[in-house]
């Protein structure tokens, strides 16, 4: 299958994300959760089945591109959604968590993807027989995960955890875009952190839709892809847990919340700085302990970004921070894909990709150094925090973390 099939794909579908992307904010705040996302679960079923069908009887691949461009409008719904969810459902404590567990359900889907591709198709001899098989899997898959949402989610729970989850909830029922958007341009805060999620973010989703693209010119069999490609997404799902859990547990929370962004932007540019040099033929171990590397400290930008947005932009719905910070992840990692199925065609001249590769990557590097300045950028403290919770809880008659 030619690379720029694989790419369209990808690419229609960051595409359609963006477009959707603010679209989504007001359905969620409108219609509700448990609407919005048993809607969304049954569009992905159906795109993905589609997907199976249009693959089978068509006669061009890009017959694909239509059920992929369906799935993609409605998928802002669910990631715009997680962070409004986490603050329902759980107490102040768990929120990070309960943040990561839903927000690391692309990487985990990637992992899976990643992982079956080499088993369903030989990559010396694919077949249209292979990739059918592989999609049809997608969609069995597709299935099972998105029946539970639709059968038994709900709203909200019968019982808040906490004072505060119900008056972010209360604040929610009288929800404006327009007063969301004037209260986001006068927070310089929200704004350098959109610029630090957006190109780590952005640099980590490149890296996981194009990683064969990057090895391939210097001589990575697409098992061994496989492999880069899983161990960065697995070490990045420990490193997120131990991140959300660590920042749960702390009393002080925005200082540890600015403490952990700034480990992760200092960490992100020096592991990836890292792999410039390390990335040459036949040296996969020392590849794949940096991808490691680079794993830990980009996957994590996704749960705690989501976190920090809604921190950072209180009180604003966290659908709307949410989708902010996503909306610009998602325009840069789209750059970022064009330039590297530009720059690596998958043509014969390796040699010639493979310096395109470490341009493409050394001055990747240059963007993530702006991501570290911006992080230092943002000035709040834990009395700024702790006065918006008071203002939201003044509904409730000042209590805090109560049974309700």
């Amino acid at each position: 299958m030619e690379v720029i099939w694989v790419n369209s794909c990808i690419t229609v579908f960051l595409i359609m994300t963006v477009i959707m992307n603010f679209p989504s904010v007001p359905i969620i705040e409108r219609c509700g959760l448990s609407v919005s996302f048993r809607v969304a679960a049954f569009v992905t079923i159906l795109g993905s089945w589609l997907r199976y069908f249009c693959l089978r009887d068509g006669k061009s691949f890009y017959w694909m591109l239509a059920p992929q461009m369906l799935v993609a409008t409605f998928c802002p719904i669910l990631t715009n959604g997680i962070s409004k969810m986490a603050y329902r459902w759980f107490a102040d404590g768990e929120v990070a968590v309960a943040i990561s567990f839903g927000a690391l359900g692309a990487p985990l889907g990637c992992i899976v993807g990643v992982l079956l591709g080499p088993q369903f198709i030989d990559e010396t001899k694919a077949t249209k027989a292979q990739v059918e098989y592989y999609v049809l899997w997608h969609a069995i898959m597709d299935t099972a995960m998105c029946l539970p949402l639709i059968l038994f989610f709900r709203n909200h729970p019968k019982h808040f955890p906490s004072a505060f989850a119900q008056s972010r909830s209360k604040h929610c029922e009288q929800y404006s875009f327009r007063g969301d958007m004037s209260l986001l341009s006068k927070n310089s805060n929200i704004w350098w952190f959109v610029l630090n999620f957006g190109i780590i973010h952005g640099v980590y989703a490149c890296l996981g839709a194009t990683v064969n693209n990057v090895v391939r010119p210097f001589k990575y069999t697409a098992m061994e892809s496989a492999l880069f490609g899983g161990v960065c997404l697995s070490s990045g799902l420990v490193a997120s847990f131990f991140f959300s859990k660590y920042l749960d547990r702390a009393q002080d929370k925005i200082s540890r919340l600015l403490f952990i962004l700034k480990i992760i932007s200092i960490g992100s540019l020096l592991s990836f700085m890292a792999l410039v040099p390390l990335l040459k033929p036949n040296n996969t171990v020392l590849v794949s302990i940096d991808i490691a590397l680079i794993g830990i400290f980009m996957v994590p930008i996704m749960p705690i970004g989501y976190y920090a947005a809604v921190e950072l932009s209180k009180p604003v719905s966290e659908a709307m921070s949410s989708g902010l910070i996503m909306l610009f992840g998602m325009i840069y990692a789209i750059a970022m894909i064009y330039v590297v199925s530009v720059t690596c065609s998958g043509g014969k001249d390796r040699e010639e990709d493979a310096d395109g590769v470490r341009i493409v990557l050394a001055s990747t590097n240059i963007f993530l150094a702006l991501a570290c300045v911006a992080i230092f950028r943002i000035k709040v403290t834990d009395d700024d925090d702790a006065e918006e919770r008071k203002v939201l809880c003044d509904g409730l008659g000042g209590q805090t973390e109560m049974q309700i």
